[in-house]
C-alpha cells in the first residue's frame, strides 16, 4: 500500500468536507521516507501482512494486538487506593500515554496496538486504570470525573519527567480528560490525539432525570443511570459539571499542541460533529479532525486502530523534524 494514500481507506476528502457542519483545514499525510517505514509495516492490520519487494513479512497476528505482555506493576496513592499499570520502557521521545474510557480499562484493543507500535519503534509507554476500574482499587460509588482526572496527573507526574514530552491519547471520557492535562501540564504535553472526545456532553445526563432521581441525588443517595450498573450520585454530576464549566463553555480552550481528533459517523454515543466543535474553540492553529464513515464509538475496528495508529506516527516524526 502506498503511504500517500493511506487516508483513501476510510473515506475521500469530498465526503468528509460533506459529512462536517463546518468547514476546516485538512492536511493530508506526508509521504516521507520516514513517515512510509511505519506506515508500511502497520498498513494491513486486517491480514497481519505487509508487501515487501520480494516477500511478505508477517508483523502482526490476526488479532493486530496480540502481543507479550508486560506486566501489571501498582503504584499506591496516598489514599491507600493502588493504580493499575503497565509501562513499557524507550529510548525514544515523545512517550506515549493511553487514558481509557468511561469505566474502561487498559485491556482494550487501542491501548495494547498502541503498545505494540511503541515497543516496535522504542518508544516509552503507558498505559492504566483509573480508579476502581480493571486492576486498580477503589470504591466505584465515590469517584468523580476530579478523581479520574487526579489519576492521570499522578501518572504523568510520577512516571515522565520534565523535559520528557509525551503524546496523550484519550478515548472517549479520556479524550475530555486529555485536555484538562494539557492545560494543567502543557510543558509534559506534545500533542493530543483524541478518539470519539467526550467534552460537555456529559452534562446532558442530568437534564435527562426524572423527577424521582433528581431527588433522590439530592438526598445523598445513588441512582442507577444509563451506564449499566454504574451508580451516579451528586457529587460525580457537580464533578461532570465544574470541569466542563471550568474550560469548554469559555470561548476558546488555550490548548497550542498539536491535536488530533478521530471520530466515526457511525458513533451513537457522541456526535461526530462534537469533534469539529472542539477543535474550533482550540487556540492551536495545528488540529486536525479525522473522520471515518465507517467507525462507531468503539473505533476498534482493524481500519479504524491503523488510523490511529497513523495519528499518533505522524506527530512522533512531527517531534522528530518539525514542520
Amino acid at each position: 500500500m502506498r503511504p500517500c494514500t493511506v487516508i483513501q481507506l476510510f473515506c475521500s476528502s469530498a465526503s468528509l468536507q460533506s459529512a462536517m457542519p463546518v468547514s476546516f483545514s485538512y492536511r493530508f499525510l506526508r509521504a516521507r521516507h520516514a513517515f512510509a517505514r511505519t506506515l508500511l509495516p502497520l498498513a494491513n492490520v486486517a491480514s497481519g501482512e505487509m508487501s515487501s519487494a520480494n516477500h511478505n513479512v508477517r508483523l502482526f497476528s490476526q488479532d493486530a494486538c496480540e502481543h507479550e505482555e508486560p506486566k501489571t506493576d501498582f503504584f499506591m496513592l496516598h489514599n491507600g487506593d493502588k493504580l493499575a499499570y503497565k509501562r513499557t520502557h524507550g529510548s525514544n521521545l515523545p512517550g506515549v500515554i493511553f487514558l481509557p474510557g468511561f469505566l474502561s480499562n487498559m485491556t482494550g484493543e487501542k491501548a495494547k496496538i498502541l503498545e505494540r507500535y511503541c515497543k516496535i519503534y522504542d518508544h516509552p509507554y503507558i498505559r492504566f486504570d483509573y480508579r476502581a476500574c480493571g486492576e486498580s482499587s477503589g470504591k466505584l460509588d465515590a469517584m468523580t470525573l476530579h478523581e479520574w482526572l487526579d489519576d492521570v496527573l499522578t501518572v504523568v507526574d510520577t512516571f515522565t519527567n520534565p523535559g520528557e514530552p509525551q503524546i496523550l491519547v484519550g478515548s472517549s471520557m479520556g479524550g475530555g480528560l486529555m485536555m484538562h492535562v494539557a492545560l494543567k501540564r502543557p510543558e509534559r504535553v506534545f500533542g493530543l490525539v483524541g478518539v470519539a472526545a467526550a467534552i460537555d456532553r456529559w452534562t446532558d445526563l442530568e437534564k435527562n432525570l426524572s423527577p424521582e432521581h433528581r431527588a433522590l441525588l439530592d438526598a445523598d443517595k445513588a441512582v442507577i443511570g444509563p451506564w449499566g450498573d454504574f451508580p451516579i450520585r451528586r457529587a460525580f454530576l457537580d464533578s461532570l459539571s465544574s470541569l466542563s464549566q471550568s474550560v469548554y463553555t469559555n470561548q476558546t480552550i488555550p490548548i497550542r499542541c498539536a491535536v488530533r481528533l478521530l471520530h466515526g459517523v457511525k458513533d451513537d454515543v457522541i456526535s461526530y460533529s462534537d469533534s469539529s466543535q472542539i477543535m474550533n474553540k482550540l487556540e492551536s492553529s495545528d488540529v486536525q479532525v479525522l473522520i471515518s464513515k465507517s467507525a462507531d464509538h468503539r473505533f476498534s475496528k482493524p481500519q479504524d486502530l491503523q488510523m490511529l495508529v497513523n495519528c499518533v506516527d505522524q506527530l512522533v516524526k512531527q517531534y522528530e523534524s518539525p514542520l
